[in-house]
């Protein structure tokens, strides 16, 4: 049975609705009941029927209101892309919650990531490795550079990004990146104590050691 939310009337001899009428719109009785008590309550998500838990609009409209409605979503939902974003762009630390399938999940991460970059570290090893991910979070906080992978940790752009902003972070930086000289000239530039931790031919090295 379903309980009709808007229709259109037709008086006799009235033609058919144009684009912009109401439409007829049939919802089953029980979402409709649901919709607008998790509205009102996401918490009484709790004590929903399979069926209710298994209702992507009425677990969307529950984790609008908080994410961790999602923990009553039925499994199938859990790993639905669409409601893992809709989670982490409300808390990104939720993503440490989410099974791996979202972890993974390159749309998921960067919502995390641009929510705050300390989210790269609870992503999946492959999101990690991801240039794009590792980038998005180091422009952001150049911090972000300690979570990530071999991978971006060895690319000459992502620690450029990030030794340029926190010089710091060149202890992060593969080994032959500590040994070339524009990333430890940019890293020393900011920070004169990165010095320690480049390669050891530049702790004798004039110009590096003048700039730090």
């Amino acid at each position: 049975e379903a309980d009709v939310l808007s229709e259109v009337l037709l008086s006799p001899g009235q033609g058919l609705p144009s684009s912009t009428d109401v439409s007829l719109v049939r919802r089953p009785r029980l979402q409709a009941q649901w919709l607008g008590i998790v509205e009102d309550d996401w918490e009484a998500l709790a004590d929903a029927p399979q069926e209710v838990r298994d209702d992507r609009e009425v677990i969307l409209t529950a984790v609008e209101q908080n994410w961790r409605a999602w923990r009553w979503a039925s499994e199938a939902l859990q790993s639905d892309i669409g409601l893992a974003t809709a989670v982490v762009s409300q808390d990104w630390s939720a993503l440490e919650f989410l099974p791996e399938e979202c972890r993974s999940d390159r749309g998921v991460v960067l919502a995390a990531v641009q929510r705050d970059p300390v989210a790269l570290e609870l992503a999946a090893d492959a999101m990690r490795n991801d240039r794009g991910v590792v980038m998005a979070a180091v422009r952001k906080d150049p911090r972000a550079l300690r979570a990530a992978g071999p991978g971006p940790r060895n690319d000459r752009e992502v620690v450029l990004e990030a030794v340029g902003r926190d010089g710091s972070m060149l202890r992060f930086a593969s080994e032959a990146l500590r040994d070339e000289a524009d990333v430890v000239m940019a890293a020393v530039k900011h920070r004169g104590s990165a010095l320690e931790v480049a390669a050891p031919r530049w702790h004798s090295d004039r110009p590096a050691v003048e700039a730090a």
